[in-house]
């Protein structure tokens, strides 16, 4: 049985940038709901804001190496923004950051 909490919403800035907001966990169990949040943008910018995200694991991890060249690809700009510093942490032990800046340039 899942016990952990799990929120995500957006908020339009302007008609061509939205921010994300993802709240809790990202792991196995939410990155659906994610990845159809994501999807279902049209924007041109987008930033992902995990300033309330508590924990990560490799498949939220990987979701968002995904979207990111995705986004890429259709010449559009995903991005991740207020990183705890235990998320950060994960992502730079993973190598999410050097994988990025390889794949961006």
């Amino acid at each position: 049985m899942r016990l952990s909490s799990f929120n995500i919403f957006s908020k339009t800035i302007s008609e061509d940038e939205v921010i994300i907001y993802i709240e809790g966990e990202l792991d196995i169990f939410t990155i659906d709901t994610v990845i159809q949040k994501v999807d279902e943008q049209t924007v041109s910018n987008c930033q992902l804001d995990l300033k309330d995200l508590s924990f990560i694991d490799s498949s939220g991890i990987g979701l968002l190496i995904r979207k990111v060249i995705d986004w890429k690809d259709e010449n559009r700009h995903l991005s991740f923004v207020n990183l705890r510093q235990n998320v950060e942490e994960v992502m730079e032990e993973m190598g999410v950051f050097t994988i990025l800046e390889d794949v961006l340039n």
